[in-house]
């Protein structure tokens, strides 16, 4: 317990935890705002769960959101 104390209170610790939060949790979805975006979402029958976007790819950026997007579109029955 007194490790992760004094690792709570270390600016580096808190700086790792920042940038995992920011590659790993989304909050908004560009597109899931409203039901009906949501609906004009295309389905994707054999979503690709455990083969995400290879980050060096040129279209990276654009390839995650498509990615993120149809993943939730298949877990929630969008």
């Amino acid at each position: 317990m007194e490790k992760m104390e004094q690792l709570l209170k270390e600016e580096d610790f808190h700086e790792r935890a920042r940038t995992f939060i920011w590659a790993n949790i989304r909050a908004y979805m560009p597109g899931l705002e409203k039901a009906h975006t949501i609906s004009q979402i295309p389905n994707e029958v054999d979503v690709a769960y455990s083969r995400p976007p290879q980050p060096s790819s040129g279209a990276y950026v654009e390839d995650l959101a498509s990615f993120e997007s149809s993943r939730e579109e298949q877990q929630f029955g969008l």
